[in-house]
């Protein structure tokens, strides 16, 4: 089934069950591509003008539900190295070597939150799968009996050990600090607006419709 067939179908479900309200829908879709078929659709039903159904993205509608400002990865990322100066001290390294793992660990803060878990005890697993990897691989050297672990790290690989228990440290910083500058960034503002839709009912539409979506995250 292609897009525009299956959002023909959706269309038609919708058109026929509010026919007579849909100034009072609000379509929720993935991204903005989809909202030109829906128009076109909906528009195929009607010869005269319409009040159209509210259709916006799922980023625009949390973004709009949200008081603080929810910042660009680029401000991200220039929050996130402050405070891994802050932490690091002389050992932090320059911003061009932080790029390369700046924005993953960023990735990484926007799935936890996506995802709702505690931060506490994904870190926790986290830093207990890579120590798992490195005795299984990066530390294991050959000897004549078989198979041993070094007495030592490189200098690398302890480097690369303290980072992972530094990442705790990092996120609640980071949250600390937007918290005090009134921001946000969009998996923090996507487990917030979950969180508040459980205590009130955030709804401005009589109806709602999630179209398009799929591997929703908990958030979502």
């Amino acid at each position: 089934v292609t897009m525009d067939t299956f959002l023909g179908e959706v269309c038609q479900k919708i058109y026929d069950n509010h026919k007579d309200e849909l100034d009072e829908i609000a379509i929720i879709i993935p991204n903005r591509r989809a909202s030109v078929y829906i128009h076109k659709h909906l528009s195929d039903h009607f010869n005269t003008p319409f009040f159209a159904p509210k259709i916006t993205t799922i980023n625009e509608w949390v973004d709009e539900n949200t008081a603080e400002e929810i910042i660009s990865q680029t401000e991200l990322l220039f929050l996130l190295f402050d405070i891994y100066v802050e932490v690091d001290k002389e050992e932090a390294e320059d911003f061009d070597s932080f790029l390369k793992w700046g924005k993953i660990i960023l990735s990484d803060f926007d799935e936890i939150d996506r995802y709702n878990v505690s931060p506490k005890e994904i870190f926790r697993d986290l830093r207990n799968i890579k120590d798992i990897d490195n005795w299984s691989f990066d530390l294991i050297t050959p000897s004549s009996h078989g198979l041993k672990k070094p007495d030592h790290l490189s200098d690398g690989q302890k480097k690369y050990a303290d980072l992972w228990d530094r990442l705790p440290i990092y996120y609640e910083k980071l949250n600390q600090k937007l918290d005090a500058i009134q921001t946000t960034y969009q998996g923090r503002a996507y487990q917030d607006f979950a969180k508040r839709t459980h205590l009130s009912n955030p709804s401005a539409y009589k109806h709602y419709y999630f179209i398009g979506f799929n591997a929703l995250s908990r958030a979502e």
